[in-house]
């Protein structure tokens, strides 16, 4: 009788532990997409303190993608400027996962931040040397090259993260080539500018990287100016067709990547009905094009019903119809399009 009574409270005493560890797996269950998700986004600044607070991180342990919940409470402490107790559960992240090196990478990011070169490069050493392929380690380890002027070294770095990579991450190459900007002349040239055209190639909607990418092949200065007359040529338009239209054009002639002046250049020559020009300049415009520009096709598609060639006026509205851009009722049944 009094075994049967141990080993029913025995039962008991286990069942409500298994309840509780099960109820705080539930618990952290509900907060992980979250927590997954201002990771990606890099989301720890200025979070609601209730929310961190309730952050269970003793059990379990790690997230679903094994990165200790210490660190990631630690990073959200960092957040709010409650820096000893982040560094604290940064800390202990470490000890729960020695091997992601994610609470080192958040540390670096820290020290570097506040200027403790020394930290900063002990952690980024570290997490460079164990897991060279990440591109936040990349980040980090090219920002300690560039303090020590190693601009070899960066690109050497680069070509061996990005040969590693299965997916070519934005980061790494806007860090890159922002390094290389204005500091690449004892380098091979060639190679860094087909790195540039390369990353134009295969960001075509980041404007981060065209413009850091348009700084090595064009240089710097040569972009900034041909933004400079590009604005002046906008603001002049309006009371100066022909002197708008010029500085357009000679925005483009120095910076033959500025597309914002290639197409206002079309929609000026649309403006000012001059139609031949307006079909010209969309011809080179479109070429640079990764994206159609549809209010731009619209002017061009005009521009050739307004020279009489109506055959093809029509194919292309056709096409603007096709995809759902609005066209005039009268053009529709110029054109008999339903």
């Amino acid at each position: 009788m009094k075994l049967s009574k141990i080993v029913l409270c025995t039962l008991l005493i286990t069942s409500a532990i298994s309840f509780y560890y099960h109820y705080l797996n539930y618990q952290s269950f509900t907060i992980q997409d979250t927590l997954l998700e201002d990771i990606r986004m890099n989301n720890f600044t200025n979070k609601d303190y209730e929310f961190i607070k309730k952050i269970n991180y003793d059990y379990p342990t790690l997230n679903q993608t094994a990165i200790p919940i210490k660190a990631i409470a630690g990073h959200y402490y960092l957040g709010i400027d409650s820096i000893q107790k982040g560094l604290e559960l940064l800390y202990g992240g470490i000890k729960d996962n020695p091997f992601l090196n994610y609470s080192e990478a958040v540390l670096a990011d820290y020290f570097y931040s506040v200027k403790k070169i020394d930290s900063f490069n002990k952690y980024t050493r570290k997490i460079m040397r164990e897991i060279p392929n990440s591109p936040v380690h990349f980040v980090l380890f090219s920002k300690m090259l560039m303090m020590e002027e190693k601009i070899d070294s960066v690109l050497i770095t680069f070509e061996n993260t990005i040969r590693n990579q299965k997916i070519k991450d934005f980061q790494t190459w806007k860090v890159f080539l922002a390094a290389m900007n204005n500091n690449y002349k004892d380098l091979d040239s060639l190679k860094i500018k087909n790195y540039a055209i390369e990353a134009k190639m295969t960001f075509p909607e980041n404007d981060e990287i065209r413009f850091l990418a348009d700084y090595i092949i064009y240089s710097e200065i040569k972009v900034k100016e041909s933004q400079r007359i590009y604005d002046e040529g906008i603001l002049t338009y309006n009371d100066n067709k022909d002197l708008g239209i010029k500085l357009l054009k000679e925005s483009i002639d120095l910076y033959p990547g500025n597309l914002l002046a290639k197409k206002n250049l079309v929609k000026a020559y649309f403006f000012k009905e001059q139609w031949q020009e307006t079909i010209n300049s969309y011809n080179i415009y479109s070429k640079d094009l990764k994206i159609i520009d549809f209010e731009s096709v619209f002017f061009y598609a005009s521009s050739l019903m307004n020279i009489g060639d109506k055959s093809s006026s029509c194919g292309v509205f056709q096409y603007l119809n096709d995809n759902n851009y609005s066209i005039p009722v009268g053009i529709k049944n110029e054109c008999q399009i339903q």
